[in-house]
């Protein structure tokens, strides 16, 4: 199992008992310490979480408002969706809300596994940022408590960059992330395409998600994944992380 899974405290919150069980069972075996709540239960913005799973069986609803929440300077906790029913347009509706991952049931070991890590990554990233922020907010009192960079839209019908995929709905960050992909993307000759897949990859989602929303199909998404870091000269995905760090 990765190392960052080992101690790392899990928020579960589900509206299935049964699926909460054998999800906080599974968590455990990764290394994991799973907090078990109910949906409407009130989260302690006092505790530092690691990763939230918010599992949904029957009304989805609840998950919205927890996902706001969850997103905010306080928590700064991101979070995986899993859901009973759902299709591409149910994993998008579910990103664009702010989760970082969202899974369909049935969800097999490997998969969490992958999901749970990259959550983790996202809210180590997440509290980073708002390290920052905190400091510009001594400079600027009106400075926001909530940071929209952390509500993904997850929609790239331009390409990063772009006057429409820097306005004012986009974040400084995913503004300086979409100012990278073009700087580096110039530099190494990057496709339209494959910068579109570079932009999303940096934003830490997974290929399965990236190619529901470019259309394409997974092992597309994953050809022009492996073609960018071909000419990136990376050895893997989890190679961008430095990527981003030195061009930030």
């Amino acid at each position: 199992m990765p190392t960052l899974l080992r101690h790392a405290i899990v928020l579960l919150i589900t509206d299935d008992r049964d699926c909460g069980i054998a999800t906080e069972i599974a968590l455990s075996a990764m290394g994991c310490i799973a907090h078990r709540a109910e949906p409407h239960t009130r989260i302690d913005d006092g505790f530092r979480y690691d990763a939230a799973v918010l599992i949904a069986r029957r009304n989805a609803g609840w998950c919205t408002t927890l996902l706001g929440d969850l997103q905010s300077i306080e928590l700064a906790c991101a979070s995986l969706v899993v859901l009973d029913i759902g299709g591409p347009e149910a994993i998008v509706e579910v990103l664009r809300r702010g989760a970082v991952d969202c899974l369909v049931q049935p969800v097999s070991e490997p998969e969490l596994v992958e999901s749970v890590s990259t959550v983790i990554e996202a809210t180590r990233r997440w509290r980073a940022r708002f390290s920052r922020a905190r400091l510009t907010a001594t400079a600027e009192p009106r400075a926001p408590t909530r940071v929209a960079a952390t509500a993904r839209v997850f929609e790239p019908s331009e390409p990063p960059g772009s006057a429409a995929s820097t306005d004012e709905a986009c974040s400084n960050d995913d503004a300086k992330i979409g100012a990278v992909v073009e700087r580096v993307g110039q530099q190494s000759g990057l496709t339209p395409r494959e910068r579109e897949v570079l932009y999303w990859l940096l934003l830490g989602h997974r290929y399965v998600d990236i190619a529901s929303v470019l259309g394409v199909a997974p092992r597309t998404a994953k050809f022009h994944a492996a073609n960018l870091l071909h000419k990136l000269e990376l050895d893997s995905r989890y190679d961008l992380s430095r990527l981003l760090a030195e061009e930030l």
